[in-house]
């Protein structure tokens, strides 16, 4: 029957857990975020009225954002707004004390709709992009699915619901341009993903020198594509909330690439600084052959972000960034060998999130259906991780399973980026001999089911 094909298994299993997560799963980050978007339309310094605000779980968090990022969930939230003010009523205020659990869950859901839209969003460029590359129409949407169906992407937009998906939109698009040899485009998509976060420099720089040999011109771009962070900076430099919500929040940033160092007689070096250091060097010695900077413009942010998820503490969310590059690299070079890596890499990060993610909250019970799952018996289990600490009880090897992700992890990238240099033989006619087949999507798509069916069964299980 057409029902039971795996085309058609791997759909309507992707609809279903995405449903699943988009009404159930959700990060706290989200809702403090969309909160402090309420402060854009009120009167006075927005800093000041976020740090202020009595906020999730009766916490003062400060708004530790750049100020684009709250002023994009307030255009998000317009419509709240508008409906507030014609009503007479406050639909909008994430934290009011007179939200009732089914208005509150609307605006969870329209949060959370939001990012899904900008995944849409960047979904869509990456078949634009695979498209540019050379493949056809059928291998370019196969590549969409490898990137939608994978626990890189999965996890941080559907489940946890972060928004990093939002400047990673803005990077494809600058991306996409620069394969297109539109560098004026290209800086501007990067000026804006990195007003919204400042990690969009480790990629620009790499490309930018790929492109451009001339010294001045590099500076005159680097100071084009820093412009409108610089007069933010500008426009907010007297303002004394804003330096106290982002102080930790910046030093913490800081202090996190220099976790994973060489020390020297001067002090510690940072060994995901020297690996950018190392591309950027790459970059700019290379000498580009016909089409190799489209190959290449996705294989340098491959480099950048394996080192860095290889060598900088991370939040579990910030994996998208990994996604779109891994899935379009593996369908330009098809091979049973980078599919194995991938599958390790799947693995690694599968783990790290049943280790460390704590905080999910299954909102529908908590805000709209309580008791409906479990009305006569109490959560046995907190996280997926206590159901492993159960199960491997007294064991030593538990200790140590973050030290043999980590390896996995750094030793998977390493073999990956070396197999996965680009070459010559990688012509267009190359690339599109092989296919990418449904049933190994549906292989990739097993990791996030199973994740989703973990999640609940923690939060559903009574014992």
């Amino acid at each position: 029957m057409r029902l039971f094909k795996i085309k058609n298994i791997n759909r309507y299993l992707f609809s279903l857990i995405s449903l699943i997560s988009m009404v159930s799963f959700m990060y706290p980050d989200i809702i403090i975020t969309a909160g402090h978007s309420y402060y854009i339309y009120s009167k006075g310094n927005f800093y000041k009225n976020a740090l202020d605000a009595l906020i999730y779980k009766n916490n003062h968090i400060p708004a530790v954002y750049e100020l684009p990022i709250y002023i994009i969930f307030a255009i998000w939230n317009l419509p709240l707004r508008i409906i507030s003010l014609l009503i007479g009523k406050d639909v909008f205020g994430f934290y009011a004390s007179n939200s009732t659990n089914s208005s509150l869950l609307f605006k969870l859901l329209w949060a959370k709709l939001f990012v899904i839209l900008f995944l849409v969003l960047s979904a869509y460029v990456v078949y634009k992009i695979c498209l540019e590359l050379g493949m056809s129409n059928r291998k370019s949407k196969n590549t969409v699915f490898m990137f939608l169906f994978s626990i890189f992407t999965f996890f941080p937009v559907l489940i946890h619901s972060q928004y990093d998906i939002i400047p990673l939109f803005f990077m494809l698009m600058g991306i996409f341009y620069f394969m297109k040899n539109k560098i004026i485009l290209f800086i501007v998509y990067f000026s804006i993903a990195l007003v919204m976060k400042t990690y969009a420099i480790f990629i620009f720089i790499p490309l930018l020198l790929l492109y451009e040999k001339n010294i001045k011109k590099i500076f005159m771009n680097i100071l084009l594509v820093s412009s409108l962070l610089v007069i933010l900076k500008l426009y907010l430099k007297g303002d004394y909330y804003y330096h106290i919500s982002q102080k930790d929040f910046t030093i913490g940033m800081m202090n996190r690439l220099f976790t994973s160092n060489i020390i020297s007689s001067n002090g510690h070096i940072s060994i995901f600084i020297i690996i950018l250091f190392f591309v950027c060097c790459f970059s700019y010695l290379k000498v580009l052959e016909k089409d190799e900077m489209k190959i290449l413009s996705i294989y340098i942010p491959l480099i950048v972000f394996m080192g860095f998820f290889s060598f900088v503490p991370y939040n579990l969310q910030w994996i998208i960034l990994l996604s779109p590059f891994i899935s379009i690299m593996i369908s330009i070079n098809y091979t049973k060998t980078n599919k194995i890596l991938e599958a390790l890499l799947s693995f690694s990060a599968f783990m790290t999130i049943i280790l460390y993610c704590n905080e999910i909250i299954l909102f529908i019970e908590s805000y709209y259906l309580p008791k409906i799952y479990r009305a006569n018996g109490v959560q046995k289990f907190q996280s997926i991780y206590q159901i492993v600490e159960g199960i491997f009880k007294n064991s030593v090897i538990l200790g140590h399973v973050p030290d043999l992700l980590s390896t996995i992890f750094v030793g998977s990238s390493i073999v990956f980026l070396i197999l996965n240099f680009p070459q010559k033989k990688w012509s267009i006619n190359n690339i599109e001999k092989t296919e990418i087949t449904e049933k190994d999507n549906l292989i990739r798509l097993s990791i996030p089911t199973v994740l989703v069916v973990l999640f609940l069964f923690c939060y559903y299980y009574s014992g």
